[in-house]
C-alpha cells in the first residue's frame, strides 16, 4: 500500500465500505458522493495524509511533495478512494493522441484518455472538497480548476493500471465492462455522464510554492452521454 495515503480501514458495520470473497475492499452504494452535499451523512469528513517528495522520482528539476488524502465515513471507516455521482468525462477528437507537455520541470508523453483526461465535478461537491480540506488549515489554489455549467472542471491523471468503463444494473450491482475508457470514448465520440473513482493528492511545486489538489482517475460506472464541455475544449 502506499504510504503516500492514510491507512485504510474498515468499521464493523461495513455500511459504507465491505469486503468480497477475495478479502478486498468493496465500496457501497452509501459511499456515493452525491452532486448536492447537504445529502450527506452527518460526520464525513476529509483526512490528511503525510507530505512526501516525489521530486526524485519523478526525475523533476524541483521538489514535488505530494500529500494523499482519505475519506472518513461517519462510522469511522477511511478509504481512498472517492466516488462522485453525476461525473462528466469530456472527449475530445485528439483522444488516443500522444502529445509532449511539460509538468513539473519534465517532460511527459501523455495520451488524452490513455494517461489523462479532464474531468467534471459538480461545483458543490467540488467546493465541499475543498472546504473539508481547509478545516486542515491547507488553503489551495485555484489555478487548476475552471467552472463551466455548474461543473468544476480538472486535468486529472488516470491510474496506470487501466480505466475501465462499468455497466451497473438498477440496483447499481456491476454487471460487466464496455472496454477501457479511450476505447469506450473513441466508439461513442461523445463526453460521458458517470460514477467515478478517484484519489485525490494535494501537490505543491518547490518552485512556485503552490498547493492544487489533483486527482488520479480511476474507474468509471456508465451512466449515460452528456453535452456539457470544459472551458478547456
Amino acid at each position: 500500500m502506499d504510504t503516500l495515503y492514510p491507512e485504510p480501514s474498515i468499521s464493523n458495520s461495513q455500511l459504507y465500505i465491505t469486503t468480497n470473497k477475495q478479502g478486498e475492499y468493496v465500496s457501497t452504494e452509501r459511499s456515493i458522493l452525491k452532486a448536492d452535499p447537504q445529502s450527506d451523512p452527518k460526520g464525513l469528513t476529509i483526512k490528511i495524509g503525510k507530505a512526501r517528495n516525489y521530486g526524485e522520482y519523478l526525475r523533476a528539476s524541483q521538489g514535488v511533495w505530494m500529500i494523499g488524502t482519505a475519506i472518513k465515513f461517519p462510522d469511522k471507516t477511511l478509504s481512498n478512494n472517492y466516488i462522485f455521482d453525476d461525473a462528466v468525462i469530456e472527449y475530445r477528437s485528439y483522444a488516443g493522441v500522444k502529445k509532449a507537455y511539460n509538468k513539473f520541470g519534465r517532460i511527459f508523453k501523455g495520451v488524452y484518455l490513455g494517461t489523462w483526461a479532464c474531468i467534471g465535478i459538480p461545483v458543490a461537491r467540488y467546493k465541499w472538497c475543498v472546504d473539508q480540506i481547509a478545516r486542515n488549515k491547507i488553503k489551495l489554489s485555484k489555478e487548476n480548476v475552471l467552472e463551466k455549467n455548474g461543473y468544476c472542471w480538472i486535468l486529472s491523471k488516470m491510474d496506470e493500471t487501466g480505466v475501465f468503463v462499468h455497466v451497473a444494473d438498477h440496483d447499481q450491482k456491476l454487471v460487466g465492462n464496455l472496454g477501457s475508457l479511450l476505447e469506450t470514448m473513441s466508439c461513442v465520440r461523445r463526453s460521458l455522464s458517470v460514477v467515478m473513482e478517484c484519489a485525490i493528492r494535494l501537490l505543491l511545486n518547490d518552485e512556485t510554492n503552490v498547493l492544487q489538489l489533483s486527482f488520479l482517475l480511476k474507474n468509471v460506472t456508465l451512466k449515460g452521454t452528456s453535452t456539457r464541455t470544459s472551458p478547456y475544449a
